[in-house]
C-alpha cells in the first residue's frame, strides 16, 4: 500500500485521508495509518492546522518542482 500511495503523490502532491481512501480503495483507518506513517517519515506534511478535514502535502515534491521559479 505505502508504493501505492508514493505512486499516487506524485499525481497528486496535496492530499486528503478521504483522497487516500478512495484512490486505493482501502478504509478510513488504513488510510489514515498510511498517511500517519508517511508523516513519521517526513515526505507529508499536515497544511491545514485543523483536527478535522486536513490536507497533507507532499512538500519536497513541490519544493523541488518549484526551485527556480519566481513566485507571482
Amino acid at each position: 500500500m505505502a508504493i501505492a500511495l508514493l505512486d499516487y503523490l506524485f499525481q497528486s502532491p496535496l492530499i486528503s485521508t478521504q483522497d487516500v481512501q478512495s484512490r486505493l480503495a482501502v478504509s478510513p483507518q488504513t488510510a489514515r495509518t498510511l498517511i500517519e506513517q508517511f508523516v513519521k517519515l517526513n515526505l507529508l506534511k499536515e497544511v491545514t492546522g485543523r483536527r478535522r478535514s486536513r490536507r497533507f502535502s507532499y512538500w519536497q515534491y513541490l519544493e523541488y518542482l518549484s526551485e527556480g521559479t519566481k513566485p507571482l
